[in-house]
């Protein structure tokens, strides 16, 4: 597959279903709010709306089912003990109960699984242009109650929702009440005259993946956010490394990515670090879009390592990192508080800090059902007044701040 990135939107040449020519979205902004309004539907597409089916969803049938079952397998039980001597009823008589236990089990359990009966509208709606995730002719829509969007027959719509398959909402084993197994549950209908910019994004990123996203510092000096542009930016997708340059904004774009798993990595100086790193790696889909807002910090460092006094897992303990109120330090806010779970090995790293003076402290859960916490200031002392607070100066790393506490 031939891969592109740039730094500008790049508009498809497909038509438009009423025949227009799709005319570039040049805000990116507007690309951004496309994007985050598409990116968690599965299925994407323009479709004419039919009549609306109702389904009346109920286990009774299925109960008597298991009902009449029981009653077969009493009188064949009876009609075996009849027919029996004494010494075969005796032998047998373990067999006869488990027979009847197992058809009493089923149905307590059809009873309890069944629920009450309730109804279920879909309205049907043929497929006119598929735009992600569909290759049906026809789908199926689900029609929630208090639904703000009701699609009215005969009319197009440019239709957005999650894909639902094999995962009905009556029990398993119960017959199926609707006669298919896949539908869309409804997140936007939008009429087609309403949707023309909707469907000039989609179609610019109809082919392959597309990523937007935006790279700022987080919390500079004077409160505000600081886009970053001119910062060179790697996207890999199926081991497939390819550039970018923010633009003045922060902000970029990239389009044709192979669908799958998709990693951004920033070049950033040594001295700086992204803080969201879970926004760095996700999935995208073909035809996909999705948004990556990364937020860039000083990389103030502090290691070290939990170590248990028990021998016990870590899971209760936490590590605490707060700005020191009293200290010498350029964060203002006693409430600056960043706590982690060590790893499995005891380890641990805050990273992403601005200069500062702070207070490390490890708390542990202690289990006499009033949810309280034993804490423990670094170097050792249960009380904040004699801890020793921790000065991160400029992107410095600071190592061995180890705790040992009790987790039993």
């Amino acid at each position: 597959m031939k891969f592109l990135a740039t730094a500008c939107f790049i508009a498809s040449s497909l038509a438009l279903v009423n025949g227009q020519s799709p005319a570039t979205t040049t805000s990116f902004g507007d690309r951004l709010r496309l994007c985050k309004a598409h990116e968690q539907s599965a299925a994407i597409f323009v479709g004419r709306a039919l009549e609306p089916v109702t389904f009346h969803v109920s286990g009774e049938a299925w109960i008597e089912e298991a009902r009449r079952n029981v009653e077969r397998t009493k009188e064949e039980v009876a009609r075996l003990r009849s027919s029996l001597d004494p010494q075969a009823i005796e032998q047998m008589e373990t067999e006869f109960v488990i027979r009847v236990l197992r058809a009493e089990s089923e149905l307590m359990d059809r009873r309890g699984r069944a629920g009450s009966p309730f109804d279920m509208t879909f309205v049907p709606v043929q497929v006119e242009r598929a735009l992600r995730g569909v290759t049906e002719s026809t789908l199926m829509v689900e029609m929630r109650a208090g639904a703000s969007t009701a699609l009215q027959s005969g009319e197009l719509y440019l239709i957005a929702g999650d894909k639902r398959k094999d995962s009905m909402p009556f029990p398993r084993g119960m017959p199926d009440p609707f006669g298919f197994n896949e539908y869309v549950i409804l997140a936007r209908a939008t009429p087609i005259a309403s949707a023309q910019e909707d469907l000039r994004f989609l179609a610019s990123t109809a082919s392959g993946a597309t990523i937007l996203g935006r790279i700022a510092r987080a919390r500079p000096d004077n409160g505000r956010s600081a886009p970053m542009g001119g910062t060179r930016i790697i996207v890999s997708s199926d081991g497939h490394p390819l550039d970018v340059i923010t633009v003045e904004d922060g902000t970029f774009t990239v389009s044709g990515l192979q669908p799958g798993r998709v990693e951004i990595r920033p070049l950033l100086p040594e001295d700086l670090t992204v803080l969201n790193r879970s926004s760095l790696s996700f999935d995208v889909g073909e035809g996909g879009c999705r948004t990556a807002e990364l937020k860039v910090e000083l990389n103030g460092r502090i290691r070290g390592r939990v170590i248990s006094a028990t021998s016990t897992p870590l899971e209760d303990v936490e590590v605490v990192l707060q700005a020191a109120p009293d200290g010498v330090s350029s964060v203002s806010s006693s409430d600056d508080r960043t706590t982690i779970k060590p790893n499995a090995d005891g380890t641990y790293e805050f990273f992403g800090q601005r200069p500062g003076s702070y207070f490390l402290s490890t708390q542990v859960r202690v289990e006499d059902g009033k949810n309280r916490y034993s804490v423990t200031y670094y170097p050792g002392t249960n009380d904040i007044t004699q801890a020793l607070p921790i000065v991160i100066g400029h992107a410095t790393l600071h190592e061995g701040f180890d705790f040992l506490v009790k987790t039993e």
